[in-house]
């Protein structure tokens, strides 16, 4: 018995911080994001895509993070192509 009370006394603290932790966080993970940028000359487009493609015409990681923010958003999963 008293192995399952020394056992239970670990896990306790270790669940207090990670609900402090989760309590700062909304839980929103946008698992599918790209970014890219207008300039097309260090980065071109594929033959399939044309500039006129790119709407909006700019999506950079700062955007991309000032989006997130707003909508709650705490986490991305960045998908490069």
């Amino acid at each position: 018995m008293a192995g399952l009370c020394s056992a239970a006394e670990q896990v306790q603290p270790e669940a207090a911080s990670v609900s402090a932790a989760e309590d700062k966080l909304s839980g929103w993970i946008d698992a599918h994001v790209h970014v890219w940028t207008p300039d097309t000359k260090k980065y071109p487009l594929d033959k399939s895509f044309k500039i006129a493609d790119m709407q909006p015409p700019s999506f950079t990681p700062k955007e991309l993070l000032a989006h997130c923010q707003l909508a709650g958003v705490d986490r991305i999963v960045l998908i490069q192509m």
